[in-house]
């Protein structure tokens, strides 16, 4: 945010591009934990009304047919193909196991990005307000060795170091 405030837009579109790749995270990031919220709302909703039947009836949120529910069948499929994606590339590398864990630690992820991001703009306002410089958080990175690193299968084209493959 202290980059968006000195740098601010450009006229070049190439380089508003990547900066709002940057930038976008502020907003899709709070956005997703709230998709969580209201994806569990209407579970619940839907919870009731099947063990409660005949007591509650809600009119359905999409009208089946309408371009709407085909839009969200579309991204629905396509996050199915994204889950499945990730699942299978860390299956190639890690196992079934840790395919497995990929799920929820995409579910995870979010939530860590929502944290941040939070964060980031708590610390942001208390400088606009207070005027308290910002401070760089250092973390402290600790990288395994390979060998120790339980490959299931190697990538084509890499040696059993790690290293790639001479062109």
């Amino acid at each position: 945010m202290q980059g968006w405030s000195h740098l601010g837009w450009s006229s070049d579109w190439r380089t508003n591009y990547m900066l709002y790749r940057d930038r976008k995270s502020l907003i899709t990031n709070l956005v997703s934990v709230a998709g969580y919220v209201v994806v569990s709302v209407v579970f619940g909703v839907w919870a009731m009304q099947r063990f409660m039947a005949g007591r509650l009836c809600y009119p359905p949120i999409v009208q089946r047919g309408s371009t709407l529910w085909h839009m969200l069948q579309i991204n629905f499929a396509l996050l199915v193909l994204r889950v499945l994606q990730r699942a299978y590339c860390v299956w190639r590398l890690h196992g079934y196991r840790q395919a497995a864990l990929s799920i929820p630690r995409m579910v995870w992820a979010n939530f860590v990005n929502f944290a941040a991001t939070v964060r980031a703009m708590r610390l942001y306002l208390r400088y606009l307000y207070t005027g308290r410089a910002i401070a760089w958080d250092k973390t402290d990175h600790i990288y395994p060795a390979l060998d120790s690193i339980p490959f299931r299968s190697p990538l084509r084209g890499a040696h059993a170091n790690g290293q790639s493959a001479p062109a």
